[in-house]
């Protein structure tokens, strides 16, 4: 159930001056767009970087470890060996695939996709690179395309995130379209449901029920979760791909701190000063505003 009074104060603490600030430091200080970061000036040219970004994306799903650790273990895998060009960046998305811990379940299946973006999306990338490379909203169609996948499925919304890293770290800073919407993934959820913006009954008592219906909203609700997150975008006129970095290491923040709220505190002091801290804190006590209530 949708909590309306929840979105009203979501779009007034979401547009704040702050909040631009805040994003860029939280997509620099990000786990995935540092490794995203050190990857282009591995590779020997853009494509090859896109490659492996995207192919890795596009896999990223069901991780048996965190995210943050996915990310690291590629950037390992591609420092060992550095890539020469495309068909070294095929090689390492399959030794990934087989060989990296968070994809432990369901790696076939994973080979597969892999196969496929091998097959049907890198030949239309590569035709159409100089006219799309700086295009997200292009790359995110033809990708949908050539996967056969559904746009707002959440692995092709978050490979164009970390698309949007790769034109970062190039130093191309552009905003994504507003209609790509947010990748609905386990911390997306977990923190709609701990702001109370997206409200279950009775209330969860503790952080295993809050885990519990976030697994849950993300295996059946990620209709409902995108749209909520979209009308506050939309609202505040920020992009939902840039506001999923903020959620996704808030997320993290209350995920790993088992939501005990000094903790999480000290966590946000660790990664934030100054004003961008007394911002973060605010939007901290309001993405934990239902523990709070619950507890």
């Amino acid at each position: 159930m949708v909590n309306e009074r929840a979105i009203t104060l979501a779009k007034r603490l979401f547009s704040d001056e702050r909040l631009p600030k805040l994003l860029n430091l939280l997509e620099d200080k990000d786990v995935q767009f540092s490794v995203v970061r050190e990857i282009v000036d591995i590779c020997p040219d853009v494509v090859t970087a896109a490659v492996i970004i995207l192919g890795v994306s596009l896999v990223s799903y069901q991780l048996s470890r965190k995210g943050e650790e996915h990310w690291k273990w590629l950037l390992s895998l591609i420092r060992k060996s550095t890539p020469s060009g495309l068909d070294d960046a095929f090689r390492m998305l399959k030794l990934f695939v087989m060989q990296s811990p968070s994809l432990m379940r369901l790696r076939r299946s994973r080979l597969g996709r892999i196969d496929r973006f091998i097959r049907s999306f890198v030949p239309a990338y590569v035709n159409k690179f100089p006219f799309i490379w700086q295009d997200l909203r292009s790359i995110w169609l033809l990708l949908s395309r050539e996967m056969s996948s559904p746009r707002d499925s959440k692995t092709i919304v978050f490979a164009i995130k970390m698309y949007y890293y790769v034109l970062k770290a190039l130093e191309v800073y552009i905003n994504p379209p507003m209609e790509i919407p947010i990748p609905a993934d386990y911390r997306v959820c977990l923190v709609s449901l701990t702001s109370g913006i997206v409200s279950a009954y009775p209330r969860p008592t503790g952080p295993k029920e809050y885990r519990s219906l976030a697994r849950l909203l993300k295996a059946k609700k990620q209709g409902l979760v995108r749209s909520v997150w979209a009308d506050i975008c939309g609202c505040v006129n920020v992009p939902p791909l840039r506001i999923d970095s903020l959620l996704w290491i808030f997320g993290g923040i209350i995920d790993h701190n088992d939501m005990q709220f000094p903790l999480c505190e000290q966590s946000l002091s660790n990664l934030l000063t100054g004003d961008s801290l007394r911002y973060g804190m605010v939007l901290l006590k309001f993405l934990m505003n239902d523990i709070r209530i619950a507890w």
